[in-house]
């Protein structure tokens, strides 16, 4: 009996003290979070069909068996192109001067794959599938942040044959990246700036970033939390429009109509 007592009184320490070690539950976070610009990973779809996947997420590329393009959008003067990638359904301080920048998948003649990308939302066709929002960057043709540091344009070029591709630098702005171009396709061609991209103070994958003269904590954006759900109505008397319901499909998600909201 007293053997079970001690055996006893030395299970219930140990679960006292791992209890008091252990990190808090990752759940829904609630809290406001400081976020840095992390490096843009540019990925090829295909050698001979064009198409290129910029993210901030590395493994994106593997997961679909992309070629990763490892001296891409290396920016002038210091360090790699980066942009914000927040936990989902954060968004930035307004202050920041930030905007979300949007990301198509486009399926052309329902077999070739390419990307698109806008600070702008929009529905640019039925060859158009919305992903969500890639990460946060600055408006294009900015030139500085709001604390003065020095910003790169993300240019985008098209081809009837290669689809879309951004690159570094943009005319009038000292510097424009040129496109790879393939034999027997027809050239890209310039089409403007889409935004203006952070360098990045962080490469999740590839550490240390080569950056000349970077402060980390001169970039940091304070992002918020998602505001909580609404409560749902009572059963049956959901008033949402049909517009509102499609536009809930567009961004990827289900219209739930018992909880009258959209659903991810």
């Amino acid at each position: 009996m007293k053997t079970k007592l001690i055996r006893l009184v030395f299970y219930l320490s140990l679960l006292i003290i791992f209890g008091v070690a252990a990190p808090p539950r990752v759940g829904a976070q609630s809290a406001p979070v400081i976020v840095q610009p992390t490096r843009v990973y540019r990925f090829e779809v295909s050698y001979w069909d064009g198409g290129h996947l910029l993210t901030g997420i590395y493994s994106e590329g593997p997961a679909n068996n992309y070629t990763f393009e490892p001296a891409a959008i290396s920016a002038q003067g210091y360090g790699y192109l980066g942009m914000y990638v927040p936990p989902p359904g954060y968004t930035p301080d307004p202050s920041s001067g930030l905007v979300p920048l949007h990301r198509w998948t486009v399926i052309q003649d329902g077999w070739r794959t390419y990307y698109y990308y806008s600070v702008y939302y929009s529905n640019p066709g039925s060859d158009y599938h919305y992903n969500g929002i890639a990460g946060w960057v600055f408006p294009p043709g900015t030139t500085q942040s709001r604390f003065g540091q020095p910003l790169n344009q993300l240019s985008v070029f098209y081809s009837q044959d290669l689809g879309f591709w951004n690159g570094d630098g943009g005319i009038g702005y000292g510097y424009v990246e040129q496109p790879p171009n393939r034999p027997g396709k027809r050239s890209y061609v310039y089409q403007g700036v889409i935004a203006a991209l952070p360098p990045a103070v962080r490469d999740p994958q590839f550490p240390p970033v080569p950056d000349i003269g970077i402060v980390p904590s001169a970039w940091d954006v304070t992002f918020y939390p998602p505001p909580p759900p609404p409560p749902p109505p009572p059963s049956g008397s959901c008033s949402a429009s049909l517009a509102t319901q499609n536009r809930c499909a567009q961004l990827g998600g289900w219209w739930d109509n018992e909880a009258c909201t959209c659903q991810y």
